[in-house]
């Protein structure tokens, strides 16, 4: 600055001295005053890039500062740090240390050579056990005989003891002659009174009650009748053990309809001496036409 007002007052003197000289100086010193603006405005747009580059790094190096989190690394506790924890242990006792037995002498070449005594078998006799006498046996006794003691002689008696007469049978009220000759067959098949282990007892009837017969209906298209008896065994409780044809009709369908009502006969125990037994009798059952 100092060095253009020294310039600027020379131009002033020597403009002062001619009219050339000072229009020489005149633009001369427009010149010079045009550089320094130049020169100024030039300094003053370097400033201020300056402080814009400034203000941006601080902005950015405020940024950083702040987003970024440094964590401070422990090295004195690691993470992975293992804890060690040491336990005294009593030491082991010593084991023992086995006496070693003193080891057989060896023999040497010398003591080898010794002479062996010979070994002096001894003969043992054997002493024979001399076998005990012979034990005598006795001889057998001869068994002896029991004394039969005679026994006194009995008179026979002229009256022979005579078995117990069998029961006299209990009055049969007749009975129609069909009845009388079912009856008498079967009598003939060995037929016995009501004792243990024999047939049973045969009655004239029991009282059964004997529903009535279903009439086959081709027996009644052929006009068929007949009469069939029907041979029956009850026990002590009034109860149908078995029942058979004793004498056929002639008719088969009219047999097998007699036997189908036998077999819903209802009948009550018959009683001998006030006892319940098993008894047989004969039912007929009849098939007539109404005419």
């Amino acid at each position: 600055m100092q060095q253009a007002s020294v310039q600027h007052l020379s131009l002033n003197a020597r403009a002062e001295a001619t009219p050339a000289a000072r229009y020489e100086n005149v633009t001369t010193l427009s010149s010079l005053s045009v550089g320094a603006s130049t020169q100024r405005e030039t300094s003053r747009i370097a400033i201020s890039f300056l402080t814009v580059a400034l203000i941006h790094a601080g902005v950015a190096a405020w940024i950083i500062t702040r987003t970024t989190e440094y964590k401070p690394i422990d090295l004195l506790n690691p993470a992975a740090s293992v804890s060690i924890q040491a336990t005294m242990v009593e030491a082991p006792e010593p084991e023992p240390v086995p006496v070693l037995s003193p080891e057989p002498p060896v023999l040497t070449s010398e003591q080898g050579e010794r002479e062996i005594a010979p070994v002096v078998e001894k003969t043992i006799v054997e002493q024979q056990e001399t076998p005990p006498p012979p034990v005598k046996k006795d001889a057998p006794k001869p068994p002896v005989k029991p004394v039969v003691k005679p026994q006194p002689v009995r008179p026979k008696t002229t009256a022979e003891r005579q078995p117990a007469a069998p029961p006299a049978p209990e009055s049969v009220p007749a009975v129609p002659d069909a009845t009388a000759g079912a009856l008498t067959s079967a009598s003939k098949g060995n037929m016995m009174q009501n004792t243990p282990g024999a047939q049973p007892k045969q009655v004239a009837s029991v009282g059964c009650i004997v529903p009535q017969p279903d009439y086959p209906r081709r027996a009644k298209r052929l006009q068929q009748e007949g009469d069939v008896l029907v041979r029956l065994v009850i026990s002590p409780e009034g109860r149908l053990i078995r029942h058979d044809i004793a004498r056929s009709s002639g008719v088969e369908a009219l047999d097998q309809a007699a036997m189908d009502a036998v077999a819903q006969a209802r009948c009550t125990p018959y009683r001998e001496n006030g006892q319940a037994i098993t008894v047989m009798t004969v039912q007929p059952v009849n098939f007539r036409l109404a005419r």
